[in-house]
């Protein structure tokens, strides 16, 4: 027989794992950026939509820790089945749309165009809900289908920028594979909006790994 503290901090590490953290981190670092314009403090000439879009892209596909899909009580389940999925991603969208909005308005009033605009921002949205929706689906893969896709992301949404950032000159590093790059591309008040072509395929491939064939990580838990 279980006791009471052991039950209770089994319920507390269950809940812990339930809260979906990523859409709350992209909210607040979403925010930075738009305080900073209000208090007039910051770099000037750089377009508020890019800026918010960044920490969205980052924050939505962290992967999740593999946690169990099924338990005595169903606790788990919920985090990736299709209702869980797409709580996830709507979750996302709806969280940042309000500051995109925002974020676009102001860039609209400092004289930026609104087909650049609807551009920029429906292909960061898009790239938002489609890392939203790996992001849910990871602990339900393979384990090596997982792992390729948090080692695909990590490379895409940190390790490409960081190098692009170290070495600006390297002609490999000018493809934009990475949504952040591609991003930090336009970020620039007066530059265009590039295409996204390159980011879109590479971020297409990372979740693609999602889905290779392998052995389920399913398990069942006791209470």
């Amino acid at each position: 027989m279980h006791s009471p503290d052991s039950l209770n901090s089994r319920s507390g590490r269950h809940l812990a794992a339930g809260v979906d953290w990523r859409p709350l981190l992209g909210l607040v670092l979403a925010l930075v950026p738009l305080v900073a314009r209000g208090f007039d403090v910051g770099p000037t000439g750089l377009r508020l939509t890019a800026l918010v879009l960044v920490p969205w892209l980052v924050a939505a596909g962290v992967p999740r820790a593999r946690l169990p899909l099924t338990t005595t009580r169903g606790s788990a389940r919920g985090n990736t089945t299709r209702g869980g999925v797409r709580g996830a991603v709507l979750r996302a969208l709806a969280l940042a749309l309000p500051l995109l909005a925002l974020a676009a308005r102001l860039d609209r009033s400092a004289g930026t165009s609104l087909a650049e605009l609807g551009r920029g921002a429906g292909v960061g949205l898009g790239l938002v809900a489609l890392f939203a929706f790996a992001s849910a689906r990871t602990p339900s893969r393979s384990v090596g289908s997982a792992r390729l896709y948090a080692a695909a992301w990590t490379a895409l949404c940190l390790g490409l920028p960081s190098l692009r950032l170290a070495f600006p000159e390297a002609a490999l590093l000018d493809g934009l594979w990475s949504p952040v790059s591609w991003v930090a591309s336009w970020a620039r008040a007066g530059s265009e909006v590039p295409p996204a072509s390159a980011t879109l395929f590479a971020s297409g491939l990372a979740v693609l790994f999602l889905f290779l064939p392998g052995r389920s990580s399913e398990r069942s838990v006791s209470p």
